[in-house]
């Protein structure tokens, strides 16, 4: 997980640091995925990483600058494909938009469960989140702002009101309920069926006036 330019070329001392800095971030993720966020230690990951523990705090201040720094880098990869789902579908219209949208949220939530446990808890447990709020409510207000972009015409089309707000908390809505499922272990029977895909399409759908709409 690559948190400077890669486009950049470096020198081969900083290559190898930003080599080691990939390193270590991949094998926190992968230990966020594994384990309980409070069995998440600095010692692990170096060992994960083959690094050792002097090199995690030439780059992190501790435990939380590191775990939020993965969490970040992560939600910023997340909405990226969130993004390019969306893009691909907006051609098919606003129904095939909703549908891609869940399916992106979805998989993401499924190939990063404990990920996003960690997430919860850690901005719930009193980290820092800056001025804008956690790294996973930026990344819903980024992911809005491009819905809108791509449904506002046709929301307009059926006079739905303020169609910004109307999204924004369409989001909510659905990052709530997996960000619950995440948080409270729900298992496979909750996430792995595609019955969830579908219940948050109708839930987005009904909520934005979408079920209404037909591609113009």
């Amino acid at each position: 997980m690559n948190i400077e330019n890669p486009h950049q070329r470096a020198a081969p001392s900083q290559q190898r640091s930003q080599d080691k800095l990939d390193r270590l971030m991949d094998a926190a993720t992968k230990l966020m995925n594994q384990r309980d966020l409070e069995d998440v230690r600095i010692a692990d990951i170096a060992e994960a990483a083959g690094v050792s523990t002097g090199t995690v705090y030439q780059r992190f201040s501790g435990r939380e600058d590191m775990l939020g720094a993965v969490i970040t880098a992560f939600t910023l990869d997340m909405e990226a494909r969130v993004r390019a789902a969306i893009d691909a579908a907006e051609p098919q219209g606003p129904m095939a938009v909703a549908e891609a949208l869940s399916h992106a949220l979805v998989a993401d939530y499924r190939a990063n469960r404990g990920l996003m446990k960690a997430a919860t808890r850690f901005w719930s447990g009193g980290a820092t989140s800056g001025p804008v709020g956690s790294p996973i409510q930026m990344m819903a207000v980024q992911i809005g702002k491009h819905l809108l972009g791509s449904l506002q015409v046709h929301m307009a089309a059926f006079d739905v009101p303020n169609p910004e707000r109307t999204i924004s908390q369409g989001l909510q809505f659905m990052f709530g309920i997996l960000m619950f499922e995440a948080s409270t272990d729900a298992g496979p029977l909750r996430l792995d069926g595609p019955w969830i895909e579908e219940e948050l399409v109708q839930m987005f759908c009904r909520y934005t006036g979408l079920s209404l709409v037909n591609p113009l």
